[in-house]
């Protein structure tokens, strides 16, 4: 996190991004991949502290990465035709 970040309250796309990315156990896992104190999230859940726009654009990247990575797994997956 850089100390001129901009911040905003999306709790609700923090929340979505965390268990889609990690499932329903989410805050733990995010918190040590972001390097941050895994009470600083439950703060950022529970809208005590503002969210970081740099952390939601790191989690956004974190889901389309893991979404292609997926998808080709799925592929992999598929029987042939």
């Amino acid at each position: 996190m850089k100390d001129d970040d901009e911040f905003c309250d999306d709790i609700d796309g923090l929340v979505q991004l965390g268990e889609d990315i990690w499932g329903m156990h989410w805050v733990w896992p995010m918190a040590r991949t972001i390097h941050v104190n895994e009470r600083t999230v439950r703060r950022w859940r529970d809208g005590e502290f503002r969210i970081p726009v740099s952390v939601l654009k790191e989690l956004r990247a974190m889901f389309v990465a893991r979404s292609a990575c997926l998808a080709e797994r799925a592929k992999i997956l598929q029987p042939d035709s």
